[in-house]
């Protein structure tokens, strides 16, 4: 059985430069949705929908209020040890900056959703309605979008392979995935019922 053993200090003075960049964009991600959050709650709350496309995208506010607190000690936990310690365990390994990149996203929304919200105000504001299929915010699209870099990192683990048309391609086919899931589970929601 291995164990799994990285110096913390040297991992961090090796990577000083990339971790202080990886903080700085957590912070900005984290900014941007809190921004977000409180211009729509300022400009929707109790005031009819914006709607966007009809029957797709509309913005309405909506407070995700907390039903179990355990679930939100248990975001606290995974915010505060656990994304720190994949993201320095992923500087050690060498891992692929896609995995770090997309682990950055998600922990940007783990913190801005379930820490931030949560804590100071007691529950999340959502303004994003894909009708039939969810209210969201954007720390929620970080957190989708993240996922999809964390896997595709892990498929293309080969630097060489990923260039420019790459990248293109893998933005298109994310895009496309999401697309494809959201009107399925629209199509899912109207005729079935569920």
């Amino acid at each position: 059985m291995s164990r799994i053993n990285f110096p913390i200090r040297q991992v961090i003075n090796k990577n000083k430069k990339q971790i202080t960049t990886l903080i700085f964009c957590v912070c900005l991600l984290i900014a941007v949705d809190q921004a977000t959050k409180f211009m729509a709650q300022n400009v929707l709350e109790n005031k009819p929908d914006i709607i966007l496309i009809p029957d797709i995208l509309s913005l309405h506010f909506l407070r995700n209020e907390i039903l179990h607190g355990y679930q939100y000690l248990f975001y606290f936990l995974i915010s505060i040890i656990i994304f720190p310690a994949a993201l320095l365990y992923f500087y050690a390994k060498s891992y692929y900056k896609l995995v770090i990149a997309g682990t950055t996203l998600i922990w940007s929304s783990t913190l801005s959703n379930n820490i931030i919200d949560v804590f100071t105000l007691g529950y999340i504001r959502d303004f994003i309605y894909l009708h039939g299929v969810s209210v969201g915010n954007m720390g929620d699209q970080y957190r989708n979008v993240g996922v999809a870099i964390v896997v595709a990192g892990l498929i293309i683990k080969d630097r060489k392979k990923l260039d420019a048309g790459m990248m293109v391609k893998l933005v298109l086919a994310i895009l496309a995935a999401l697309t494809l899931i959201a009107l399925l589970w629209k199509y899912l929601t109207r005729y079935f019922s569920i």
